[in-house]
């Protein structure tokens, strides 16, 4: 998935003119009266989603013709290439210490991002040096748009470019998102830093919102397969327009082999990296457990039940179009059956998700697609029978398995749950738990 959802810099133009279709204006109007829309940058975000309506994103790419169509063909010819690989590891290749199921499930993507600081304020905070950027930025684009020329001349107060990470290179400090691309700079403020997952040393690649808002909930955000944290911060929405809407801040992470980082995706990795993740803001950002809510897709979801199901104090637990057996994805896409195993325990399954999600206690929120063709609607009724009372849910009717966060919907739901639902099951389980 990565380099495929882009972020257009036309968002952040306000829209004007939107057309609903009596259900989804409904909807809208449902959560207006509920207050969950509070203000005009609440408005933007829902209608930025609702003029997109569930497509793919692009950079607004200023570049020569001729060579945008040139970078736009590569970049597609080496996403084919990595993903005929992939395949032929899986099928051809056999590895001791994983199985097919194992293999299959992991797609490591090599993205287009990178960390760097400014020139001369290494040893600065994020917002110091986001500062300076954003006065250099402002300079340049006053008469220019950003292209490859005016990227060049910003790129001239880069320091410390980091595009893969070993744990030999040991980097220090914040630092800023950036992306090859010769016409995107991220402006929104999203700070990059590195921490260590003391169960092995690595470095763990880790972005963070700083919305300035007063917030009550903090969340991890646990992303898809076949993303890294390029999707999440050049995309639309990326965290930092999802964190202003929900009023929380987001921090997400990379995952071994994924993005910048070197390494093989295992389950027991991606976990290290969960809880590492988890650590940091309960050590070092004196966040509260009760204030970190665990929002997972995809394969993030049944990570982030692995989460929940061993730190049970967590707060709450997000999951966007979460398998229930990974077995069976696998099964789907081979013969087209849709059937999932609903046993409380599966030997050799990745990620054990059925026995994990017996093991939840916090307010959960399910979000799952009638349309969904990697993670079938069989997968949302299994772990739903297993949630019981502790879950709210949203079936969504025409929404694809990549196209979850980018539904009017989904955010909303989100919002409301954080609101109200969070309480609400709280306060039933705590009456449930006394009788």
């Amino acid at each position: 998935m990565a380099s495929t959802i882009k972020k257009s810099q036309s968002l952040s133009m306000p829209i004007t003119s939107l057309k609903y279709n009596k259900h989804k204006q409904e909807y809208l109007t449902k959560f207006v009266h509920d207050d969950l829309i509070t203000n005009e940058s609440d408005e933007a975000f829902l209608k930025n989603l609702k003029t997109i309506n569930n497509d793919e994103y692009f950079i607004q790419c200023n570049c020569v013709g001729s060579e945008s169509s040139l970078k736009i063909r590569i970049d597609k010819s080496k996403k084919l290439w990595r993903n005929a690989k992939n395949l032929f590891k899986i099928f051809f290749v056999p590895e001791a210490e994983r199985n097919f199921t194992e293999k299959a499930i992991f797609w490591p993507q090599k993205s287009n991002y990178y960390f760097y600081q400014i020139k001369n304020y290494e040893n600065k905070s994020f917002n110091i040096q986001h500062l300076y950027l954003m006065k250099k930025y402002k300079l340049l684009t006053e008469n220019n748009v950003i292209n490859e020329d005016t990227k060049l001349k910003l790129e001239e107060i880069y320091s410390n470019v980091i595009t893969n990470v070993t744990n030999e290179d040991r980097p220090k400090g914040e630092y800023l998102f950036g992306h090859t691309h010769p016409c995107y700079v991220l402006t929104d403020k999203i700070k990059s830093f590195f921490i260590k997952d003391n169960q092995n040393g690595d470095l763990i690649p880790c972005a963070y919102t700083i919305t300035g808002m007063k917030t009550k909930y903090t969340l991890i955000y646990s992303h898809p397969n076949a993303y890294s944290l390029e999707d999440l911060i050049i995309g639309y929405p990326n965290i930092y327009d999802i964190a202003k809407f929900l009023n929380v801040e987001i921090i997400a992470y990379e995952y071994p082999g994924y993005g910048i980082c070197d390494g093989k995706p295992t389950e027991e990795g991606l976990y290290n990296r969960l809880i590492a993740v988890y650590n940091y803001l309960i050590k070092k950002k004196k966040v509260l457990p009760s204030e970190i809510i665990l929002l997972g897709y995809s394969l993030g979801g049944a990570l982030s039940i692995m989460g929940a199901a061993n730190k049970r104090n967590v707060g709450g637990l997000i999951l966007f179009a979460t398998p229930a057996s990974f077995k069976s994805c696998i099964k789907h896409k081979l013969f087209c059956t849709s059937s999932v195993s609903d046993k409380k325990k599966n030997d050799n399954e990745p990620f054990d998700v059925a026995s994990n999600i017996q093991m939840i206690r916090c307010p959960t929120l399910v979000i799952h697609s009638k349309a969904d063709k990697i993670v079938p609607i069989s997968h949302c009724n299994v772990l739903l029978k297993y949630l019981g009372k502790k879950a709210e849910y949203l079936l969504l009717e025409d929404v694809s398995h990549n196209g979850t966060e980018r539904s009017v919907e989904v955010w909303l739901t989100v919002k409301k749950f954080l609101i109200e639902g969070l309480p609400r099951i709280k306060k039933n389980n705590l009456k449930i738990n006394t009788n």
